[in-house]
């Protein structure tokens, strides 16, 4: 399946989840991201020394990396050895918060506002976002969160680009997928090609 086609089943299928779930607000969604929101973006500031090592503890606390961890390997994750599926944890984590942490500390002026929310049902949702820069365009931004014994976490994100929606997840399963099957099974080799590592 090409990109193109791709991308527009996925748009088809979320517009299609968006439309059927019950159209309120989840405020309980959106007070989490708020405090998200300002750990992530304002939190920085106050610890100059170690940006990544406080960007990983926003991530540690807000996003279900274990669930994506097992969603981006597909239905290889139950054949992973365990040791192997914390060395692919870990380096997803390494990644991400290195990521963030650069993606921070380059723009000036960040800020974030919630738009709305809409419940897939009581314990999932949808929570759209515009991220404000003063040296950038603002860039839309949907999170997918979960509630587990009370306790909120990110699941994944779509960015809207050009009119179109990019989930970060699925993309990023198709890569994993198809390099663990390359490799045949090599959690390394799966790291190195997608440059997790840093």
């Amino acid at each position: 399946m090409g990109a193109a086609w791709r991308d527009l089943l996925l748009n088809m299928i979320v517009g299609a989840v968006l439309m059927l779930a019950p159209a309120h607000a989840d405020e309980a969604c959106e007070r989490f991201m708020s405090t998200v929101f300002e750990g992530a973006l304002n939190g920085e500031t106050s610890n100059h020394q170690d940006p990544t090592g406080h960007i990983e503890t926003v991530i540690k606390d807000h996003i279900d990396l274990p669930a994506i961890t097992r969603f981006t390997l597909g239905k290889y994750a139950g054949q992973v050895p365990r040791d192997d599926l914390a060395t692919y944890q870990n380096a997803l984590q390494t990644h991400l918060s290195t990521t963030l942490a650069e993606q921070l500390q380059s723009v000036k002026g960040l800020n974030a506002d919630i738009l709305t929310s809409v419940d897939r049902n009581p314990n999932d949702c949808f929570v759209e976002t515009v991220i404000h820069s003063a040296e950038q365009e603002d860039v839309f931004v949907i999170w997918r969160v979960r509630r587990s014994d009370q306790t909120h976490r990110i699941l994944e994100l779509a960015l809207n680009q050009a009119g179109s929606r990019i989930w970060l997840g699925i993309e990023l399963r198709a890569q994993v997928m198809a390099l663990y099957e390359q490799s045949r099974g090599d959690i390394g080799f799966v790291i190195e090609r997608l440059d997790l590592a840093n």
